[in-house]
């Protein structure tokens, strides 16, 4: 008789555990139901490229700059805290050009810098972007070299 009490006791104490680990665990399942989805899901926004760079912290010049290879960019994109812009570059310029195309880049102005050509864009399936001569821009293409690169909202470093 003595021995029922002790493992009613112990069912008594099991149960009263996994109660308390409940709502630890339902936590920690909805935590990965929120976080995993988008890490999944994070990729770079320009597809193919030799290599990629993004922009943390700021949309300027003053950005932290993380670069990572084509096969990696997904892994380097997903680590970065604060995301403000990206850039892929391409071993040929027609490549680039081809990306603002595909995001439906409405062209708005050029600029030329010795051996280099920019041009910038707005995409509306961008947001946000920075006003350059008086224009919003949240997509720019830059060819020099044969190459080319194209980033948003501005190509840095």
């Amino acid at each position: 008789m003595g021995g029922n009490v002790f493992r009613k006791a112990a069912r008594v104490r099991s149960h009263i555990a996994a109660r308390a680990l409940l709502p630890v665990a339902a936590a920690a399942f909805c935590a990965a139901l929120l976080i995993l989805p988008q890490r999944a899901a994070v990729r770079p926004l320009f597809e193919g490229a030799a290599y990629y760079q993004f922009y943390a912290g700021s949309a300027s010049s003053q950005a932290q700059i993380f670069t990572a290879q084509g096969e990696d960019a997904a892994r380097v994109k997903g680590g970065v805290r604060a995301l403000a812009g990206e850039a892929a570059f391409y071993a040929r310029g027609a490549e680039a050009l081809a990306q603002a195309e595909a995001l439906g880049g409405v062209f708005l102005f050029a600029r030329r810098s010795g051996a280099c050509a920019d041009y910038y864009y707005f995409s509306p399936r961008l947001g946000g972007g920075v006003v350059l001569e008086g224009q919003l821009v949240n997509l720019h293409v830059r060819l020099g070299g044969g190459g080319g690169a194209v980033g948003t909202p501005l190509i840095f470093g």
